[in-house]
């Protein structure tokens, strides 16, 4: 096999940490799911290169297996790293415990093949870099049709990019497989010289791609808080308004029940008018609960928050509203690991939220079926956080109203006020998180709550 020239090894090494290092800038910046390894990958390929680079002039096989062993280990690890941050940054979650499965699986097959390849004798090459290659090669093509694939769900011009660079890097991993096969370059197979090139421009487009993508989505993410502080503005303004509205509205309310009372005792013999007084007595407690919802509506968080633990909320929820599923004949079950994780919250007003979804998904779900509320441990942008889910078994949401579900006095169910999940959004709004309502694929709608963890220093 042709020597690959010492001065590509290095240029293709200092790309790759001027690449790390600017993914490192934008990570100290503003963590995000991903990026770690992004760049933790591209220094594995630059400390891996001049590894090799290094063991090829080393004499004494001695020192040179243990440093090949180094450079064909970190060879692994660099594309598998990239893949990984690729795959968190797109579910914008970080895997650390499948990323330590993974090194340490791909370091002791890296080993393997190192102290393996002088077993094959002329075949060493081809055991020693061929298997990486072949892994290398199989690992990007994969994940360059599934980045294409989802373009069509989820648009993202960098993600676009860096799934074209996947794929080159799969067809050069294949042409070098090929050299490495043949053990001689033919006029079919390309020089190393223009291998090194061709990874150079690759990885150039990889950090075009990296980069794009954390840009993209640093714009919509502006584009995001400006629209959100847009809105939080006015639903700000307007629970200012209906609140007061609702204390003005609620003297005179308890006058008038105070009334309707005193007259039906008055004239409850009176068989002709029982049925007014029981129509009176049901619109007026339709109206005590449409001021009860618009003063909770109204009403702050508290100034003081203290440490709550998410599954014991989300316990408390589901025995509140025990009564109900049982008169509904729907089970509540809880699922979930993350006992240990608190949120720093208003606990009543958290209580809330979980009582208000836990009864929304009791009163569409069908007698007979169950009611799954679930939580569990999820950082999102690098910020630890408990995300929980309360699924229904109903019919789930109409597609036209998922984007209206949490707009004040929107309902579609006879006799409800529409402020149920109005308030669900402006209490986890108040708590710096997010809630978000779809349908899940098995049926039946599930709402998410993400709020962050409660910092564990002091």
């Amino acid at each position: 096999m042709p020597e690959i020239p010492l001065a590509g090894f290095l240029l293709e090494a200092l790309g790759a940490v001027a690449l790390a290092l600017m993914l490192s800038s934008l990570e100290g910046k503003r963590p995000r799911a991903g990026v770690r390894d992004w760049s933790l990958g591209l220094w594995c390929l630059a400390a891996g290169l001049l590894a090799s680079a290094a063991a090829s002039r080393m004499p004494g096989a001695s020192v040179r297996t243990p440093v090949l062993a180094v450079a064909v280990v970190l060879a692994y690890w660099s594309p598998a790293l990239v893949l990984l941050g690729t795959w968190s940054r797109w579910n914008d979650r970080d895997v650390p415990r499948e990323r330590r499965q993974i090194l340490a699986a791909l370091g002791i097959l890296g080993v393997v093949a190192t102290l393996a390849a002088p077993l094959a004798g002329g075949w060493a090459p081809l055991v020693r870099a061929g298997s990486r290659s072949a892994v290398t090669l199989a690992a990007y093509l994969g994940a360059g049709i599934v980045l294409l694939r989802r373009q069509a769900v989820r648009p993202i011009f960098g993600a676009r990019v860096l799934a074209l660079a996947f794929l080159g890097m799969a067809t050069e991993e294949g042409l070098f497989l090929g050299l490495l096969a043949s053990g001689q370059r033919s006029s079919a197979t390309p020089s190393a010289e223009i291998l090194i090139e061709a990874e150079l421009v690759l990885l150039m487009l990889t950090g075009v791609g990296m980069i794009a993508w954390l840009l993209e989505e640093e714009r919509e993410s502006a584009i995001r808080l400006q629209d959100a502080l847009h809105r939080r503005e006015a639903l700000s303004a307007m629970g200012t308004l209906v609140g007061g509205v609702a204390h003005q509205v609620r003297n005179p309310l308890f006058g008038i029940t105070a009334t309707v009372d005193a007259l039906g005792a008055r004239l409850g013999g009176d068989g002709a008018a029982e049925p007014l007084f029981a129509t009176m007595s049901e619109q007026v407690g339709r109206l005590s609960g449409l001021m009860n919802d618009l003063l909770d509506y109204g009403r702050p968080i508290a100034s003081e928050l203290a440490p709550q633990s998410s599954s014991a909320v989300a316990a408390r929820a589901i025995e509140s509203c025990a009564a109900l599923s049982r008169q509904a004949g729907v089970s509540v079950e809880l699922t979930g690991e993350s006992s240990g994780v608190s949120v720093l919250a208003d606990g009543p007003r958290l209580l809330q939220v979980f009582q208000n979804l836990v009864e929304n998904a009791v009163e569409h779900t069908p007698r007979g079926r169950r009611v799954l509320v679930a939580a569990r441990p999820e950082p999102r942008l690098g910020q630890a956080g408990v995300l929980w889910t309360v699924r229904d078994s109903g019919p789930g949401f109409e597609a036209a109203d998922l984007s209206h579900v949490f707009e004040p006095f929107f309902s579609r169910r006879r006799g409800g006020t529409g402020l149920g999940l109005s308030i669900v959004h402006r209490i986890v709004e108040q708590h710096a998180g997010h809630v978000e309502a779809a349908n899940h694929p098995d049926g039946g709608g599930i709402v998410s709550v993400w709020l962050p963890a409660a910092s564990a220093g002091p």
